[in-house]
């Protein structure tokens, strides 16, 4: 087997791919990143890219489809198993600011990418995914009678609304801290909003 062929059946040759044109996305935009962008970015061969991917659109959705993945598994294992709608919403600040911290490009990507340019589809992590997991706190503290009655939509914006903002200003060097010191400031915010007092 050539030099080439090997480096295709890399183990970790996909992987080096999809973050390769993540971030590139993230920075560049889609419409402004080709194929050679990627290539020359993760240090592959033209061979290896197409190997995995037919395109930069199906590139683009694998894309979308592993970080909504890890969204949903993190929901899954940090915020659904808390008894309490006042824990749910502190366990999502902290989730979010530590993964914006760990993994910006991930982050940025899911909250600031826009797939619907690139699928024309309405698929924004803000306006499906991601709503509709931030929306389940809302409602099951509405259930729970920890969090105001009414129409959820206030809510969720407050919620999603702040922690989005923080990470924005994170993401553009506008906080003097790690986004981490804030978790217990942007709880206290939110809290104070959404709670029944």
């Amino acid at each position: 087997m050539d030099k080439t062929g090997k480096q295709e059946n890399h183990p970790e040759l996909k992987s080096k791919i999809i973050s390769a044109a993540r971030e590139l996305f993230v920075k560049k935009g889609y419409y402004h990143t080709n194929m050679p962008d990627i290539v020359k970015s993760a240090n592959v061969s033209i061979g290896a890219l197409y190997h995995y991917f037919k395109g930069k659109e199906s590139l683009a959705k694998e894309i979308h489809d592993y970080s909504v993945h890890q969204l949903e598994e993190n929901f899954r294992n940090k915020i659904l198993i808390l008894n309490s709608a006042k824990e749910r919403v502190y366990t999502f600040i902290k989730m979010m600011f530590e993964w914006t911290e760990n993994d910006p490009v991930l982050v940025e990507y899911l909250l600031f990418a826009r797939p619907q340019d690139i699928f024309n589809e309405k698929i924004s992590i803000c306006s499906s995914e991601g709503f509709i997991l931030v929306m389940d706190i809302i409602k099951y503290g509405q259930q729970n009678k920890e969090i105001k009655e009414g129409d959820a939509n206030p809510y969720y914006t407050v919620l999603s609304g702040t922690v989005s903002r923080y990470i924005e200003l994170y993401l553009e060097n506008k906080l003097e801290q790690p986004i981490t010191n804030f978790i217990e400031r942007a709880f206290e915010i939110i809290w104070n909003a959404i709670k029944i007092v």
